[in-house]
């Protein structure tokens, strides 16, 4: 989703209120056309390679740049505000940089880099013992406990296959995600709202996509993303990747979030009537059954959404024919539920009915920036929780 990562309670006092009563006069005030925004709103373009080299953090790491302190909430959005700039692809060996060329990837006819993808997953069923081994794993750790259990290894060589096709597909240059009349139906209600939208969404096929659909659909899309995100790119294919991926979120004219301490940020954003990009399969502390086994899960979405009045769009991107296509659910209203709980249980299982009718297509959770080596068939425990998940 760009980018990867749920918002995390940050300890921040929340705050009542309407956005502009609590940024500016004390007072609720209506919320500005597009041509009469002030100071909050400016985009002041923000090289934030330039920062890196000067030491300082990249984007809204909820520290002032010149003086290293913590920011206000003004501060946050300004940061979050500013236009993002794409750094140029590293310089890499003359193979590594032929692969991840965008321009050959142009000028690639979409099915046919499917086509590539998918031959390159056979070839590695066929001749990697270790590919095989380790994604029947992978899918031994999404299906333990479903009623799909026991398809873990046919699908295993089903994910090898498309692992590689959406490798291919990453390059292939942006363009907006196709949806059926139902998922236009439901993006289209959530938008005539007003209110603030969450697309909540999990690591599934071509989820840097997810979020297309919104392009030029007139609230400003944030997407909210870990640390690694922010990194330097090196020069590697994981470098290019990264730097490739700016590239595309800077296109869509996307804005950034750093994760870390995010949650008014978040907020005010949502309270304002924009959309913030969150996803929901994520660690965090508390247990959910999800994928129908105990799961330590991040319960951002839920609390942002009760918080702020916001609706929640579960949505998933899948591959179709070389592009993407997004399915996008009907819309969870937080009045329509108990609590910030029942509605987070309510995703669980939106998002565990969609997972199963793809699972191949879901990030192993036990890499790095996910459960690691607390995912296994029976549960899914945080790496900050040494110990099995408990009932909060």
């Amino acid at each position: 989703m760009a980018a990867t990562a749920s918002a995390k309670d940050s300890g921040e006092r929340p705050i009542g209120g309407s956005f502009y009563a609590r940024l500016e006069a004390g007072q609720p005030t209506a919320r500005p056309s597009r041509g009469e925004e002030g100071p909050l709103r400016q985009r002041t373009a923000t090289l934030f390679w330039r920062r890196l080299d000067a030491g300082l953090p990249p984007m809204d790491s909820g520290e002032d740049m010149s003086t290293g302190k913590p920011m206000d909430l003004v501060s946050r959005l300004a940061a979050a505000d500013r236009t993002v700039e794409a750094p140029a692809m590293p310089r890499v060996a003359p193979l590594l940089a032929l692969a991840t060329s965008p321009t050959l990837h142009r000028v690639l006819p979409r099915r046919l880099a499917d086509l590539l993808g998918e031959a390159r997953g056979v070839m590695l069923w066929h001749t990697r013992p270790h590919v095989r081994e380790e994604a029947r794993a992978t899918m031994e750790t999404i299906l333990g406990g479903t009623e799909r259990a026991h398809e873990a290894g046919a699908l295993a060589r089903r994910r090898v296959l498309d692992s590689q096709a959406l490798r291919m597909m990453f390059w292939q240059p942006p363009r907006r995600a196709s949806m059926d009349e139902r998922s236009t139906a439901n993006l289209a209600a959530a938008l005539s709202s007003g209110r603030g939208i969450l697309l909540s969404s999990c690591h599934m096929g071509p989820f840097w996509d997810v979020a297309a659909p919104l392009v030029g659909a007139g609230p400003r899309v944030y997407l909210v993303s870990g640390d690694w995100f922010f990194g330097v790119p090196g020069a590697d294919y994981a470098g290019r990747r990264l730097a490739y991926w700016w590239r595309r979120v800077a296109g869509r004219k996307f804005h950034l979030i750093l994760a870390s301490k995010s949650y008014a940020t978040i907020r005010a954003v949502l309270e304002r009537g924009d959309v913030a990009l969150l996803f929901f399969d994520l660690p965090g502390s508390r247990e959910t059954v999800f994928l129908r086994k105990p799961v330590s899960l991040a319960t951002g979405t839920a609390r942002l959404a009760v918080d702020a009045n916001a609706l929640v769009l579960p949505a998933r991107a899948r591959r179709d024919g070389g592009g993407a296509r997004v399915d996008i659910g009907a819309a969870l209203d937080p009045d329509d539920f108990a609590d910030a709980d029942q509605l987070h249980e309510a995703l669980a299982r939106i998002h565990t009915d969609s997972i199963l009718e793809l699972s191949e297509t879901l990030e192993d959770p036990r890499r790095e920036v996910a459960w690691q080596h607390g995912a296994s068939g029976e549960a899914w425990v945080s790496p900050h929780q040494p110990q099995a998940p408990r009932s909060s």
